[in-house]
């Protein structure tokens, strides 16, 4: 018989993984799916460790230039926007 504790932690470790592996559109975003989606739209973010770092606003600079998007190097409303788009339509074409 499984402890209470135990149970949790596997719960809790099944929902992570689930939120991980969704698609960037269907889940909320936060640094860590940015430099998923970036490093997979090519623009090389560095790790996808959550840390926002020189490299990953550098990828987001070279992503809003390509775009015609304002360069704030921030994962604002419409970079966010722009990065599910593209997401969801590299998703789509799977």
């Amino acid at each position: 018989m499984r402890s209470i504790p135990k149970r949790l932690a596997l719960i809790s470790a099944i929902l992570c993984l689930a939120l991980l592996s969704a698609p960037l559109h269907a889940a909320p975003f936060n640094v860590q799916r940015g430099q998923i989606a970036l490093q997979e739209l090519g623009y090389a973010p560095g790790p996808a460790d959550g840390i926002y770092g020189p490299a990953t606003r550098s990828a987001i600079k070279r992503f809003q230039r390509h775009h015609g998007l304002a360069v704030t190097g921030r994962f604002n409303q419409p970079t966010v926007t722009r990065l599910r788009h593209l997401m969801q339509r590299r998703h789509m074409r799977r």
